[in-house]
């Protein structure tokens, strides 16, 4: 009785002075099995305002341009896997009433959320002697000792001598109503011509690898309408492949993957696919027009990454300085250094990007300029431009020929809007332009260096 009276005095004490500490930020099932806890230790804020010595330069960080917040103490990765941290009780469910249960075993991966860096280009540093901060987000997997019931209620308590701001959490196990991490569908939707939609089942754990979903092979897929409220039994659960390694020898899922394939005449509209003993996906939309607005915008991404863009009636006006010789005191002189000239490895090995420093092209000036060397597409926000980047005209001219040139739309909102060519094709030739300006007489150069 003493021992248990200094128990509930030390549980006051750590409610009534909560620490700083490790944020739950969700809960969520990710199935009948398996709960997901997402902690974040903290996260980077970042300035983007336009102001200051370092607006629009690339590889150049304002002290104030970034600040990484820590909400404290942050997570106790060896503490928070024991599994009698965790509790889990229901009303309903004769499995979990009276003390609960704990899971049987809590799994854990952790990666970087945020990252802040200064002195990119700090001469006076050593190479790679970079200074960064960075905040950390956590997830945790607790293995349950008995399957969640559908439509029944349970509350997760995590025990409070851990420093984490929690307070007990409570849901109800239904699939049409929590999304899992699981079930990958394509979040910008399907045409409904098609008839036959693809989607995936798998997840990876960390320490505790790939989840498998053996079990749940044969279990219903249904298509649920978010509008109507319409559930349509449309698939079930198939094995489709093991894992594997794919581009460049990455195993991206490192996972099997199961199929949760769906079929049907489905009218137009939002919905959200559930698996039975798992949960439902994030909300999807079946139309026709689908894929309109994606391409729309990765086309206005390619405008915003233009260089030498002057259009200062576009509202947001396209990337400054513009860096054209005769325009804003822009100079581009000519040198004979290049990727494959003998001093390039020896650059390379001391500043990891020649591209990034041209300082070290001086030596090699010829004493000529190219006063016609600008435009292009940068490949980040800084305004270096290398031979590699000539792909993204094939990239751009792909898609045009794949779909037979029905990605046409004059009317996306770059300069050339409305000028009787197909916007697509008007991206791709910026880029073709800006190299045919880089012929200094004896044929092409290999780029142009940051500024």
């Amino acid at each position: 009785m003493k021992n248990q009276w200094i128990l509930l005095v030390l549980i006051h004490i750590v409610f009534a002075f909560p620490v700083k500490a490790s944020k739950l930020v969700e809960l969520k099932v990710l199935d009948n099995q398996i709960l997901m806890l997402h902690f974040k230790d903290g996260e980077v804020i970042r300035r983007d305002d336009g102001k200051g010595n370092c607006a629009f330069m690339g590889h150049c960080h304002h002290p104030d341009g970034s600040e990484a917040i820590y909400f404290g103490t942050p997570l106790d990765t060896v503490l928070m896997t024991h599994t009698e941290s965790f509790v889990i009780t229901s009303p309903n469910d004769k499995n979990y009433k009276r003390k609960g249960k704990s899971p049987q075993a809590v799994f854990r991966k952790s990666k970087l959320n945020g990252m802040t860096l200064s002195h990119w280009d700090d001469q006076a540093l050593p190479k790679g002697d970079y200074v960064y901060n960075h905040t950390m987000e956590h997830f945790l997997y607790l293995q349950l000792p008995e399957p969640l019931a559908e439509g029944k209620t349970y509350t997760l308590q995590i025990l409070p001598h851990h420093e984490t701001e929690v307070v007990p959490t409570t849901f109800v196990f239904d699939i049409f109503l929590l999304p899992s991490e699981a079930i990958h569908t394509n979040i910008v939707g399907y045409n409904p011509d098609n008839q036959q939609f693809s989607a995936d089942l798998y997840h990876w754990m960390g320490n505790g690898g790939a989840r498998d979903y053996s079990s749940f092979e044969g279990n219903r897929v249904f298509l649920l309408n978010t509008t109507t409220g319409k559930k349509t039994e449309a698939g079930e659960v198939t094995f489709w492949k093991n894992s594997s390694t794919e581009a460049n020898d990455y195993n991206f899922t490192a996972s099997d993957v199961w199929n949760i394939d769906f079929t049907g005449n489905f009218t137009e509209g939002t919905y959200k696919l559930a698996v039975e003993g798992v949960g439902c996906s994030q909300p999807f939309k079946i139309s026709r027009n689908v894929y309109y607005e994606p391409y729309r915008i990765s086309t206005l991404g390619f405008f915003y990454m233009r260089l030498g863009q002057n259009s200062p009636n576009i509202n947001p006006r396209p990337r400054l300085p513009l860096f054209i010789p005769e325009i804003d005191k822009t100079t581009v002189p000519i040198t004979t250094l290049h990727p494959y000239h003998e001093a390039w490895e020896d650059i390379r090995m001391r500043k990891t990007d020649p591209w990034d420093h041209p300082v070290e092209f001086e030596p090699y000036t010829t004493g000529k300029f190219n006063n016609n060397a600008w435009g292009g597409h940068s490949d980040a926000y800084d305004w270096d431009k290398r031979l590699p980047h000539v792909s993204t005209i094939y990239d751009m001219l792909l898609s045009f020929i794949l779909t037979d040139g029905v990605l046409n739309d004059d009317n996306l909102g770059i300069a050339e809007s409305g000028n009787g060519i197909p916007d697509l094709l008007d991206e791709a030739r910026y880029e073709v332009d800006s190299w045919l300006r880089l012929r200094d007489g004896k044929g092409y150069a290999h780029g142009i260096t940051c500024p």
